[in-house]
């Protein structure tokens, strides 16, 4: 464990974070080094549904980017170097992007109905082997190794 004055002198020469994992240790240490004035990009899925942190797919959402920051540096009293950004999940990527490409041709959409396999590809390793018989019932194309 660092002591204090060790935590700060290493906050001083940590110019960005590049964060991923879900640890409740990482959601501390993520808010923690954002009230630092230190930005973070989080592949994490901690803060996704956070109203002050963008959840960013560049190519669909850049113009959400700017307004969110002022509010979330309002909110944490941070400077203009400190801020929060999350990416989506590979599920949500690979679908708003085509969708974007569609609303911008075509208009606005009235109903989109999706599904994926998310919660049970995303689980990791340990979930495949409590719903293998899941996956070879709905995906005829899985074949037992």
């Amino acid at each position: 464990m660092l002591s204090s004055q060790a935590s700060i002198r290493m906050l001083r020469v940590i110019s960005v974070i590049f964060s991923s994992g879900s640890s409740k240790m990482l959601i501390c240490l993520e808010m923690a080094f954002l009230k630092a004035n230190i930005p973070i990009f989080s592949n994490a899925k901690n803060y996704r549904r956070a109203h002050h942190i963008p959840l960013v797919v560049p190519v669909v959402n850049t113009s959400h980017i700017i307004p969110l920051l002022e509010s979330q540096r309002q909110l944490y009293g941070l400077n203009k170097k400190g801020f929060m950004v999350t990416n989506a999940n590979c599920s949500t990527t690979g679908l708003v992007v085509p969708l974007k490409a569609l609303q911008d041709k075509f208009g606005k959409f009235s109903k989109i109905s999706a599904v994926t396999m998310q919660a049970i590809s995303g689980a990791g390793i340990e979930s495949h082997t409590r719903t293998e018989g899941r996956l070879i019932n709905r995906i005829s194309w899985c074949r037992k190794s």
